[in-house]
């Protein structure tokens, strides 16, 4: 995962302007989608002072508007691949021959499928 939200290519493909996240700021492709990952149940200006904290990195906290301006450079597609890989290594990991078992074409999620 962390190599896919550090991959350039990651970033030119799921960002949403040619421009965006070209330049090195405070608040990184990668530390925006980690946040919104952690899915914080805090006020935002917490949360982002909590993980710049656990960071190492007290002084270069950004600010609520600064995060919130980031992630509007982001396409929502982002997400999806995110849950696609994490499914990926999933199956892989649990099935014996590396293949999601299907019933009539939909994966099963809770129950033993014999066939």
């Amino acid at each position: 995962m962390r190599a896919t939200l550090t991959s350039p290519e990651t970033v030119r493909r799921y960002r949403l302007h040619p421009g965006d996240w070209t330049r090195r700021r405070t608040v990184g492709f990668g530390t925006v989608v980690s946040l919104i990952l952690s899915g914080h149940k805090r006020a935002l200006q917490h949360a982002l002072n909590r993980v710049f904290q656990a960071l190492g990195r007290v002084t270069e906290v950004p600010t609520a508007s600064a995060d919130s301006q980031a992630r509007q450079k982001l396409q929502p597609a982002l997400f999806q691949h995110l849950n696609d890989l994490v499914l990926e290594g999933f199956y892989r990991l649990s099935s014996p021959e590396g293949g999601v078992r299907r019933w009539h074409g939909r994966r099963l999620g809770g129950g033993i499928f014999q066939g």
